[in-house]
């Protein structure tokens, strides 16, 4: 049986990108909500490649705040996407990542506002 970490997060440099968009919405999310967001949207969109090249030194929580009721956890294996070996959890770190990369480069070329017609859709 494959260890599950007790924390996940983000590089410094997606985290940078995490604040610079809530403070844009007013702090009317947190972290771990446009972090969560950040998850579904890549398992909307199909993501496939789920390792991340970057380390998460910028911000970690606890998977059991993060993930309560562990929906990214079973989203992410019903989805199949981690490679053998892999956590579950690490997936969900992978997909934060990308996630939240792609989600702000989304928000730069949507001149600073998220796009929510795109990313709810």
């Amino acid at each position: 049986m494959i260890q599950e970490p007790d924390r996940i997060g983000l590089s410094l440099e997606a985290k940078g990108y995490l604040d610079e968009m809530i403070e844009s919405l007013g702090g009317n999310l947190n972290n771990r909500d446009l972090y969560r967001l950040a998850v579904a949207n890549e398992l909307k969109n199909g993501t496939k490649d789920v390792v991340s090249p970057y380390q998460s030194d910028g911000w970690k929580d606890r998977t059991s705040e993060l993930d309560p009721d562990n929906s990214l956890y079973f989203s992410v294996e019903a989805f199949g996407l981690c490679n053998e070996g892999q956590s579950i959890y690490r997936c969900v770190e992978a997909l934060g990542e990308i996630g939240t990369r792609n989600l702000f480069n989304a928000y730069q070329k949507n001149i600073g506002s998220i796009p929510w017609d795109k990313v709810l859709a």
